[in-house]
């Protein structure tokens, strides 16, 4: 049986998931007033504050749900990307490592860590990491674009080839993946 504040956190999931932010941030908020620690509509409220720009208030909400939670993979990922979009590589860097030592099978962390990784010019790191993320989940051609794009900035002109070749095998029609190959 449902209890009265999973159904409340339901439906406030619901409403964000349907793009109906202001009634998920409503619904988050009316829940955290009588549960102030419910962990994930502290996580849930975080990402929806993200989502619309409000960045700190993200970071902060996210924090109180990993109080709660602190071996949260999912929290610490989502929280990296709050960092991410701040312009915090070193925290948002420690942050995914933190989801990947909880989940190290967590390819969409992977994946992002190797984006972080490539932007801050870690090639080797983030090499790693997409070719991480391949393995676990390699059926997404938008990993295989990571990571020729990632062999093309240290000159691996071959090897980008080839995985931007095996991007275009899997999605033919998808503009990144001819971009990429081009």
């Amino acid at each position: 049986m449902v209890d009265e504040t999973d159904r409340r956190l339901q439906s406030a999931l619901s409403s964000h998931q349907e793009g109906e932010l202001d009634a998920a941030e409503r619904h988050y908020r009316a829940l955290l007033d009588s549960h102030p620690g419910h962990a994930d509509a502290l996580h849930l409220l975080g990402v929806l504050c993200h989502q619309t720009g409000r960045d700190d208030e993200a970071a902060r909400l996210i924090g109180q749900a990993l109080e709660q939670q602190p071996d949260n993979a999912d929290f610490h990922c989502n929280l990296a990307t709050v960092y991410k979009s701040m312009d915090q590589a070193d925290d948002a860097i420690r942050s995914y490592l933190r989801a990947l030592e909880l989940a190290p099978e967590f390819a969409e962390a992977h994946n992002n860590l190797g984006g972080l990784y490539h932007q801050t010019y870690r090639y080797r790191q983030a090499i790693h990491h997409y070719q991480t993320a391949i393995a676990l989940h390699g059926q997404h051609p938008e990993l295989y674009c990571n990571l020729a794009a990632a062999f093309c900035d240290i000159g691996q002109l071959d090897d980008a080839e080839k995985m931007a070749r095996h991007a275009l095998e899997l999605s033919p029609q998808n503009g990144l993946v001819q971009a990429t190959l081009g």
